[in-house]
């Protein structure tokens, strides 16, 4: 995928894709390659990816931060959906159970809008629960990964 914003290749080797500020740290968006060749984004802490590499990240212009812009999607955006590209792996409760506000994101393409990132919730409000739903159980699936 050719994110439209800044990534970083870490001293480690993974791919940091986007950045947010949680509790007194930072959860980061990282691409990693699997040894069976999936490409798998999961959200780690700041200090397991690096606190350098974190904050270098943060530092360079143009840096995704995950929790800017968040509010702006609803349902107005339904007819820009493109597809679903992927979504987080994350070690929270399910997001069908009993968390309302999971730590999972999902990287989408929209028509006009181009690829974003939205939380579930965001990408809730844009498709519907029961059509976001679908669509991140479609992916997980194809992806290999268990549904956040």
């Amino acid at each position: 995928i050719e994110y439209p914003w800044e990534t970083m290749k870490t001293q480690h080797g993974e791919l940091i894709i986007s950045i947010r500020r949680r509790g007194i740290g930072h959860q980061v968006c990282v691409e990693v390659e699997q040894p069976d060749g999936r490409i798998i984004r999961t959200l780690k802490s700041g200090s397991e990816v690096g606190l350098r590499d974190t904050a270098k990240y943060k530092s360079m212009g143009g840096y995704k931060d995950l929790a800017k812009g968040q509010s702006d999607w609803s349902f107005k955006n339904r007819e820009d959906f493109g597809e679903l590209l992927f979504v987080t792996t994350t070690s929270h409760k399910s997001i069908y159970g009993n968390s309302r506000n999971p730590g999972a994101d999902c990287c989408v393409r929209f028509l006009t809008k181009g690829i974003q990132m939205l939380s579930v919730s965001s990408f809730e409000k844009v498709l519907g629960p029961k059509d976001a739903r679908e669509e991140i159980m479609k992916v997980c699936e194809r992806d290999g990964i268990c549904a956040p």
